[in-house]
């Protein structure tokens, strides 16, 4: 069966064209959901006449904000910014924004979430006193994503966290290119070919004995220049993303495969069914086998 790709704002939200809001209440979202990358906690598809004015502060979670057509206002830390078709955002919601239509409307998508690599992407496209405008010529594919987001959320299961999570990911990692393709003189600075090249070395073979000397070797550097920088562009010694990297491989043959514990640990680069269970319960706040019973 062919997968439609492309939905009208009807054919989503048949029940109430605008200003239709999905939550996912909390309580529903267990801690193990919470140990994903990203978990979406609202979403909302609106449309604003002139007259919309209103203001957030104090949560928790993040915004991913995208402009279908017409144009709004957002004022943030004094500053004002004019929102146009394309124009994409990602800030957490903690610090005041105001927001008005600028214009005879506003149509716009919302996803807000939580999870682990939320502050990383709002660090990464955001300098620390400016809300970064991002303009894309993909709206459409970050629509197409937002419908898969929709439906997904409404499973409530493990899978669809994952899935969910898997998503905005990518959509936040497409904007963040788009962003250093715009602005590479902005105050983040662009990560250098080889420290890319490395983290892709990691990636391939993190199920290996990986040295971090040797990788460093490779590239004609000192560990302890290679440690720095690799931290200075990912947030992580390349010891933690390693481990991190096992773990999360580790969940998903947890949920995905009827291996055992011990044949899990052992795949993702664990030498030890104890060690994994150390590491896992360190990340996750449960053992494996609590992990896949509870899923």
């Amino acid at each position: 069966m062919a997968i439609k790709t492309e939905y009208s704002v009807e054919e989503i939200f048949v029940d109430h064209i605008s200003n239709k809001t999905i939550d996912v209440l909390v309580s529903d979202i267990n801690p193990m959901h919470a140990a994903l990358p990203f978990v979406v906690t609202s979403m909302g598809l609106y449309t604003e006449g002139p007259n919309f004015r209103g203001w957030n502060e104090g949560y928790l979670n993040y915004s991913l904000h995208f402009t279908l057509s017409g144009s709004g206002l957002v004022k943030y830390n004094g500053k004002e910014y004019v929102i146009k078709p394309g124009a994409v955002f990602f800030k957490n919601n903690r610090e005041r924004k105001y927001f008005c239509t600028y214009g005879d409307h506003w149509k716009f998508c919302y996803i807000n979430c939580i999870g682990t690599s939320t502050m990383i992407f709002d660090k990464l496209l955001n300098s620390n006193d400016k809300l970064n405008i991002i303009y894309t010529n993909n709206i459409n594919e970050l629509f197409n994503s937002f419908v898969e987001l929709n439906v997904l959320i409404k499973k409530n299961d493990i899978l669809s966290y994952i899935e969910s999570s898997t998503i905005i990911n990518q959509m936040l990692t497409s904007l963040l290119s788009t962003y250093l393709t715009q602005q590479p003189d902005a105050g983040l600075l662009r990560c250098p070919d080889w420290i890319l090249e490395a983290k892709e070395y990691i990636d391939e073979n993190y199920a290996e004995k990986v040295n971090v000397k040797e990788i460093a070797q490779m590239y004609h550097v000192s560990e302890a220049y290679f440690i720095r920088s690799f931290k200075k562009y990912f947030g992580k010694t390349p010891k933690t993303y390693i481990i991190n990297k096992r773990l999360d491989e580790g969940k998903n043959l947890l949920l995905t495969s009827n291996d055992s514990i011990n044949e899990i640990a052992y795949k993702v680069g664990f030498p030890s069914h104890s060690l994994f269970t150390q590491f896992f319960k360190k990340m996750y706040g449960c053992t494996p086998s609590d992990f896949r019973n509870n899923s």
